[in-house]
């Protein structure tokens, strides 16, 4: 029997005595709700594309949307197919106001806790909250070429024109707090939210989620200045290599390339966040 997955960590709180239950609970409940009743809307427009292949006997397409349904079950992720896009903008627009709204509920409880001198609490609402890992805005990062976003295919970071819905799937990221550091950032792929952008090799990449402290920091990023000194730019500094940067290379790579004071270094590793693409 299939389970659908659980993207939150909503049950640790039970078992905190610091924590206020009757303050945040009321807002834990309500994310829940809305929650689980958005991944059911996604499941039943899964199976309703399904039926509908099956009836036209699109086997090939049949069977891609059992391993899209079977995805979403299983990891949570968003798999674009003929007349599916409605339903996922849906539920991310769910997945997203109700992230809002419960970082909206901790940042009062916490700030009660703070008032009251309760560090402990405090601190222990900080900690829970990075561990739900909960998204917020959708991003799109422009890089300084052309047209061109950062994107992920066949799991590595590139920069490509979304010149279709099936690109500007690819090229909408979500930042949660820093795996290894709330105080930085993570970056996922809005559509497969168990899986975040790392290095190997200096590859930058998007790799499931691993329940490592080493790998976490691969995983986190410090998100600066333009290093360009664009206004309206960032720039993406790895916690684990703290002289390296996020830079797209001359093919159109993303790469953890070790700074260099050239104007082309400070060009290529300064991105453009606006909003999410998959949303327009």
């Amino acid at each position: 029997m299939r389970r659908v997955v659980q993207f939150t960590l909503l049950s640790v709180f039970l078992c905190s005595p610091n924590l206020s239950a009757q303050d945040i609970q009321p807002a834990l409940d309500t994310f829940n709700e809305t929650m689980g009743t958005a991944k059911l809307d996604v499941i039943k427009g899964y199976r309703n594309l399904l039926q509908e292949a099956l009836e036209k006997s699109e086997q090939a397409r049949a069977n891609n949307l059992r391993k899209f349904l079977d995805d979403f079950e299983s990891e949570g992720a968003l798999r674009l197919s003929s007349g599916s896009k409605p339903f996922m903008l849906k539920y991310l627009k769910a997945r997203q106001d109700a992230s809002v709204l419960l970082k909206s509920e901790f940042a009062k409880a916490t700030k009660i806790a703070n008032e009251q001198n309760d560090f402990s609490t405090s601190d222990d609402l900080t900690r829970r909250l990075a561990e739900l890992r909960l998204g917020g805005e959708t991003i799109s990062y422009k890089v300084p070429r052309g047209n061109s976003h950062v994107l992920h295919s066949g799991w590595v970071l590139s920069s490509k024109y979304p010149n279709t819905d099936y690109w500007r799937l690819l090229s909408t990221w979500e930042e949660v707090s820093g795996l290894s550091n709330p105080s930085w950032v993570s970056i996922r792929p809005v559509h497969w939210p168990n899986r975040y952008v790392d290095h190997f090799g200096y590859r930058v990449r998007v790799v499931k989620y691993l329940d490592d402290n080493a790998w976490k920091k691969h995983a986190t990023w410090l998100r600066k200045p333009a290093l360009n000194k664009s206004r309206t730019g960032i720039s993406f500094q790895s916690a684990s290599h703290t002289d390296r940067f996020m830079r797209v290379r001359d093919n159109g790579e993303i790469w953890l390339d070790k700074f260099e004071n050239t104007t082309k270094f400070r060009i290529q590793a300064t991105f453009f966040p606006k909003d999410g693409l998959f949303f327009k």
